[in-house]
């Protein structure tokens, strides 16, 4: 009883963790911001989780492994989930400033 309990609270923490599309929120923000670019979230996640996964394969213990693989599971998909609903607002979305090259609008050239 007491291992499906805690069995079920690491797999509500991991679930409530992953959801959360943070991939999809960080490479939308700060200095080197990609809005407006489709799914950018998605290589970003790809990247990170990867080099997780090879960190715990080579440093982790065994154990470890599944609870990883799974984690990277779904916070892959849900920051799949999280760019295809901001797909809109990147679609709507200029290019951001600094990769602005030969615009028009501008009058003054560095």
């Amino acid at each position: 009883m007491i291992k499906k309990t805690v069995a079920g609270i690491l797999l509500a923490a991991l679930i409530s963790t992953g959801i959360t599309g943070c991939s999809s929120i960080g490479v939308r923000t700060g200095d080197r911001s990609q809005l407006g670019k489709p799914y950018a979230g998605v290589p970003y996640a790809l990247k990170g989780n990867g080099d997780c996964i090879l960190v715990f394969m080579v440093y982790g213990t065994p154990l470890t492994l599944p609870f990883t693989l799974t984690y990277a599971a779904i916070d892959i998909t849900s920051t799949l989930v999280a760019d295809t609903l901001l797909l809109p607002v990147d679609l709507a979305m200029d290019e951001p400033e600094h990769s602005r090259s030969n615009s028009r609008c501008n009058v003054f050239t560095r």
